[in-house]
């Protein structure tokens, strides 16, 4: 009888631990990239929004209109994406400014010509005294230039790009 298995005819359990351990290893690594994985999180959406119950990162304030809210995902110490939520796009403006070291991942913003939320870079921006918005910034984002535009006209504003918002984040005098 052969030392290392209990089969006289050799191998036939060996095999079958050795398929067990291969399998068992794979199961293995498997939970382990998904454990890996649930602390991943989806940067190409904007990070889910409690209207009327989440507050703002900035000011504390309750986020109760998707029209001047914005969001972004940042990099945490750990490597992990974390979102901050804030009631108006000009306090994620301020709030990166003053936060120059922040890894962010993703910026949304959501839109007053439409009923959902767009990348930062991709929105067009209106900023005018004329616009009351939470934290009186007067800075609101739009899917369609020509209805950015259009607005701007009509309030006596600027078109702007979320570079120049950056630049241009004041609260407003109204």
């Amino acid at each position: 009888m052969d030392g290392d298995s209990i089969f006289d005819r050799g191998g036939s359990l060996l095999l079958a631990t050795s398929t067990m351990n291969r399998t068992a290893a794979l199961l293995i690594g498997a939970m382990g990239l998904m454990v890996l994985s649930c602390g991943r999180r989806d940067v190409s959406q904007p990070p889910e929004v409690h209207f009327g119950e989440d507050v703002c990162t900035a000011c504390g304030m309750i986020i109760s209109d998707e029209r001047y809210a914005a969001a972004l995902w940042v990099v945490d110490e750990y490597g992990e994406y974390t979102p901050m939520r804030f009631d108006d796009i000009g306090e994620m403006a301020q709030w990166e400014r003053g936060h120059p070291a922040a890894e962010i991942a993703a910026r949304f913003v959501g839109l007053v010509d439409a009923d959902n939320w767009s990348s930062a870079g991709e929105a067009i921006y209106v900023q005018s005294s004329e616009l009351h918005t939470p934290m009186a910034y007067g800075i609101v984002a739009f899917a369609s230039s020509d209805l950015a535009q259009a607005r701007a006209n009509s309030v006596k504003g600027a078109v702007l790009t979320y570079e120049e918002v950056l630049q241009a984040a004041a609260p407003q005098a109204q």
